[in-house]
């Protein structure tokens, strides 16, 4: 034997250094593969935040907004009464309101406030 191998058969085929075209390749391909992984993990992470905050906040009801919005209903509703009798002050329903204001003007006991003054530059 003119070479010790050990035990082991002779490698064939050439040892010398790797093919760089191949290796080119290979690593461009690589590249572009993991970018694309990328830009689809980022994707796919938005499209379940997005999913996530819609679900978790603009589709829930805010309780304290739900309560505010029906005790000012409840209020806009209810019948006529007095809030401070002394100085002659009532509460009573918009509509009602602007019946009465209309009224009043129509009969002249009233004046309508000045219209608002139009902003000119000086």
């Amino acid at each position: 034997m003119a070479h010790d191998t050990h035990g082991h058969a002779p490698l064939g085929g050439d040892m010398d250094d790797p093919d760089p075209g191949a290796v080119t390749y290979i690593g461009v391909v690589g590249s572009l593969v993991t970018i694309a992984l990328i830009f689809a993990v980022a994707a796919l992470y938005h499209t379940v935040d997005n999913a996530e905050f819609e679900r978790k906040v603009l589709n829930t009801t805010n309780t304290e907004l739900a309560a505010l919005q029906n005790e000012q209903r409840a209020a806009l509703a209810a019948p006529a009464r007095w809030v401070d009798q002394e100085r002659g002050v009532a509460r009573i329903d918009i509509q009602r309101a602007s019946e009465l204001a209309i009224r009043d003007l129509n009969a002249g006991k009233a004046s309508a406030p000045p219209a608002p003054a139009a902003n000119v530059p000086r």
